[in-house]
């Protein structure tokens, strides 16, 4: 009850209140270090009789029922503290010293802009100053420059940058505050708060600077400058793209900027790289593009040519999102494996998809009215950006022969009821992607998309999952972040499959036996923080270590690893190129950040030699780039016990915490 808002709230970049956390902490030491260990550490002996067998140990299973007392004295404290009424808070937006201004560009009125922001800054009466002009002019560059001026020369105790949504709380909060909004594009009245229109002239001639900066010098020459001026005019002072005759309007922006922008995906020359344009506008506004999902949904739909891997896929992947931002089409994103659509740019993405019949329905209050009105147009994929707390319920059957792609996204996990016909009308789907969806039973119509080849339910909240089994082209399947408990025996029926996510499955204890060795083609398995439970010998009744030696086409692993010993001696991954592996712990890879391909974290390990005894292992650890080494007891020196002589070659990073008996190693 208390690990799955923490999860969500994980997922959505909250933090954790510090009770929530030393709760969970304490948990987890009940349950590995605290009197919960030590009633599993005597139970065995307390199981043993006394006299050969003829009476039972009566003073173990007497201390063992003492400790047995005390231990549910502890759990009920524990259960009872652990009523928690909230788990989280949405953290404050970021401080100005660290924001970056990028690129910022010195030109004479922006550096005017810049000192006149300043000092109206230092002046106590006024209270709003505002900096507007079009999407891509450089405001968000400038007002963080403009932070950073503040911070310098301390003219305010606080700076927050923040969009125009959550500031009146914080208004009531501070009693002197630099606000900074970002992204709004809803009418301003200038007179109310004091805005000067500005120069048109010395805009045009600025936009002129940077258009020239970014094309280059060929711009200055006689035959190209009349195009030069017309391209900067067409544009509204913005050097995007060209003229076009065929222009169309979304509400409330300037018909020059929509065929400006358009022009600019028009003019790419790939045309993967406009399918993968047009895949981003499916996400919802703000949304971030996270480059596993747009490579999983990418592959489903076959948008990649000539591309047989998933490593190759990813590196293609890679070129088109550079592609896309070098046409100013996308933004880098907060996290290295993320980019962003600017707002302006997502809605005509979205125009532009619907003259394709992809479709990005809008939140609306009557859905299946919505999803009526969609389907009548015959549509090739559809986007539900779902972002209400009640239940929604889809339509008994959605008749669509065509669609290939359906999205769904929820913010707040909430309820979503699939009618059992619901897939019926949809055999030619590809890629079923819902995230974040509470969804009570898969329809029986599942069943019937034989020709899907991604399925993702990230996030979701889920009960059987047998039925899955039956999609034999599945490509690529996904439960990251999900509640799953159990891996059935179905899911080895999926001998197509190539990709495996089951990362931040937190509660799942089960994978029956011989499933994994049963996906002989999977080239990315992710298990991190998630499944530990793992058998020493195979023919339990549980997975074991052993049937990874079957996955020969393995190129990603994502893997916790409870004990050294468990792991089998031949175990080699030939084509393996990136991985996360975690020996000595479950959950080790919490919070664990790695920038590089090739990670492993020791934790808990009373002997790391052990490692080197093991074929496998000693080879992945000459491969490792980024190593962590945590809660070590009774290491002694780590370079002897780790290094057999060699080193470590393709280490680049170095993380020890929390080691006790350590003594100065260097490397």
């Amino acid at each position: 009850m208390v690990q799955q808002p923490v999860n969500h709230a994980r997922l959505q970049g909250d933090e954790l209140y510090e009770g929530v956390t030393d709760w969970l902490h304490s948990v987890d030491e009940f349950i590995s270090e605290g009197v919960a260990k030590s009633i599993i550490d005597v139970e065995d002996r307390a199981k043993k009789s006394c006299f050969k067998g003829l009476c039972p140990n009566l003073i173990s299973r007497y201390k063992l029922s003492k400790q047995a007392a005390k231990a549910a004295e502890a759990a009920a404290s524990l259960v009872g503290k652990g009523n928690f009424s909230n788990v989280s808070y949405r953290p404050a937006p970021k401080r100005a010293e660290h924001m970056q201004a990028k690129d910022f560009e010195a030109f004479d009125s922006r550096m005017k802009v810049l000192q006149d922001v300043v000092e109206a800054l230092k002046d106590d009466k006024l209270k709003i100053i505002g900096v507007y002009g079009m999407g891509g002019v450089g405001k968000t560059t400038l007002v963080k420059q403009v932070a950073k001026q503040v911070m310098e020369d301390n003219l305010f105790d606080k700076v927050a940058m923040a969009v125009a949504s959550r500031l009146r709380e914080r208004l009531k909060q501070e009693k002197r505050v630099l606000i900074i909004l970002d992204n709004i594009w809803t009418k301003l009245e200038l007179d109310a708060v004091g805005i000067p229109s500005g120069d048109v002239d010395e805009k045009d001639k600025e936009a002129l600077q940077l258009f020239e900066k970014i094309v280059g010098d060929s711009t200055k020459t006689s035959a190209f400058q009349p195009i030069t001026n017309e391209i900067v005019k067409r544009c509204g002072a913005l050097p995007v793209a060209l003229r076009n005759s065929n222009s169309r309007e979304i509400h409330g922006m300037d018909a020059n900027v929509y065929t400006s922008i358009e022009l600019s995906y028009k003019f790419l020359e790939s045309d993967e790289a406009k399918s993968l344009f047009l895949l981003c506008g499916l996400y919802g506004q703000g949304h971030s593009l996270e480059v596993p999902s747009l490579l999983r949904n990418g592959m489903g739909l076959g948008l990649f040519k000539n591309v047989y891997t998933l490593e190759a896929a990813r590196n293609r992947v890679d070129t088109l999102i550079d592609i896309l931002k070098s046409s100013c089409l996308l933004l880098d994103g907060d996290a290295e494996d993320e980019a962003k659509m600017h707002d302006i740019i997502h809605a005509i993405a979205v125009s532009i998809a619907s003259e394709k019949l992809m479709f990005n329905i809008p939140n609306v209050a009557d859905l299946k009215e919505e999803i009526e009105r969609t389907i009548e147009k015959e549509p090739t994929a559809i986007s539900l950006p779902l972002n209400k707390r009640k239940a929604s319920e889809l339509p008994e059957r959605l008749e669509c022969p065509k669609l290939k792609l359906l999205l769904l996204f929820t913010k707040f996990r909430s309820s979503l009821i699939i009618p059992d016909l619901f897939f019926e009308g949809m055999k030619q789907l590809k890629v079923l992607h819902f995230t974040n969806a509470r969804i009570p039973s898969l329809p029986s119509s599942l069943g019937c998309l034989f020709n899907v080849q991604t399925l993702c339910l990230d996030g979701c909240v889920l009960n059987e999952i047998a039925i899955i089994g039956q999609l034999k082209k599945l490509d690529i399947l996904s439960f990251r972040d999900s509640n799953i408990e159990q891996l059935p025996l179905e899911i080895g029926q999926l001998t197509r499959l190539r990709l495996l996510d089951l990362s931040n499955c937190w509660n799942l204890e089960v994978i029956a036996p011989n499933v994994i060795s049963k996906l002989s083609r999977l080239e990315e398995l992710y298990m991190d923080n998630s499944f530990s439970q793992w058998d020493k010998v195979e023919g339990g009744s549980n997975a074991s270590l052993t049937e990874l030696k079957g996955l020969s086409k393995l190129t990603t692993l994502e893997i916790d690893v409870p004990d050294a010993e468990i792991l089998p001696q031949d175990l080699v991954f030939v084509e393996l190129q990136r991985y996360r592996i975690c020996i000595g712990d479950k959950l080790g890879q919490r919070h664990v950040k790695s920038e590089t391909s090739r990670l492993m974290i020791l934790k808990r390990l009373g002997k790391v030699s052990i490692l080197l005894e093991n074929y496998g292992t000693k080879m992945l650890m000459k491969r490792t780039e980024d190593l962590c080494l945590r809660e070590l007891k009774g290491v002694q020196n780590v370079v002897h016990e780790l290094d057999d002589g060699e080193g470590f070659p393709q280490l680049k990073h170095l993380n020890v915490t929390y080691c006790s008996c350590w003594e100065k190693s260097g490397f």
